[in-house]
């Protein structure tokens, strides 16, 4: 798992955060934005300065011990993977754990009920660069409906809720961020 995932942790912990991240962010700050949740595990809405980001499938942010349950931080976790490939635990040597989902794990049930009640509260859902295949972000757009949302997606692809959504924009990452530009001017 190390082999394939040391790499990739590298290049995730020193990815910048694009305009839409910043957007969202933005977004957040001036109070029009009660939160981010992504499946994304890659740090980058936090990066960003979204203050409120609920990450469904964890973040790279730190790994965790099997054994002893210790955290650690991507930085240091780095430094392991630098020296020893698979990082071992400093306090007891065994082999730390990437703190997000992998394939067959259970979704964090903190992150889940986070998720689902933020779409029962808001008043507008924004669905940004998701095609939405995967449970429970697809789950989302029609449990905000049912409580009184509107549904706004931002995608270059088909998704799934097209059909039900108020409101579908096709388009890339620009055409999201000069969307929530607007939103951030009005």
């Amino acid at each position: 798992m190390w082999e394939f995932h040391g790499p990739r942790l590298r290049v995730l912990a020193e990815a910048r955060p694009n305009p839409v991240h910043e957007a969202l962010a933005q977004l957040e700050q001036a109070g029009l934005l009660a939160a981010v949740v992504t499946q994304n595990i890659d740090m980058l809405y936090a990066k960003a300065g979204s203050r409120e980001v609920v990450e469904v499938h964890g973040s790279v942010r730190t790994s965790s011990c099997p054994g002893c349950a210790r955290r650690y931080p991507v930085d240091e976790v780095l430094a392991l993977v630098d020296a020893h490939g698979a990082p071992p635990c400093p306090a007891c040597g065994r082999i730390l754990k990437p703190d997000v989902v992998f394939f067959g794990e259970t979704l964090p049930v903190a992150a889940i009920d986070r998720a689902t009640a933020l779409a029962r509260g808001a008043g507008l859902l924004l669905v940004i660069g998701s095609s939405l295949q995967v449970w429970l972000i697809a789950e989302l757009p029609a449990v905000a409906q049912a409580h009184g949302a509107a549904v706004t997606i931002v995608n270059a692809g088909p998704t799934s809720f097209d059909a039900q959504a108020d409101l579908r924009v096709g388009g890339d990452a620009a055409t999201a961020r000069a969307a929530l530009a607007a939103l951030v001017c009005a």
